[in-house]
């Protein structure tokens, strides 16, 4: 999205955690491209400023990996099965 939209962008930062993405964006660090749901909640309150993104971009692709041979645990497997479940239907 961040290419189809010829945005510039000097420098990144990987977070794991979505709360801490809202925090940098919030204390002026910088800008974040997040899912709706997690910062709907701030949208409404007015503590972030937000733009959606609209339909006409290219797929944002969402990926899931794990270790072949490691042992998965049953909530695993189970997420997993939901996730091949609902992407049958995605575009």
């Amino acid at each position: 999205y961040i290419n189809y939209k010829q945005i510039d962008v000097k420098e990144s930062l990987d977070f794991q955690s979505i709360e801490a993405i809202k925090q940098c964006v919030r204390s002026g660090l910088g800008i974040s491209l997040v899912p709706y749901f997690s910062v709907k909640e701030e949208l409404n309150n007015n503590k972030l400023a937000g733009e959606e993104v609209s339909p006409d971009h290219p797929s944002i692709s969402t990926f899931i990996a794990y270790h072949k041979d490691k042992w998965l645990s049953p909530a695993i497997v189970k997420m997993i099965e939901l996730i091949r479940a609902h992407a049958q239907d995605w575009d």
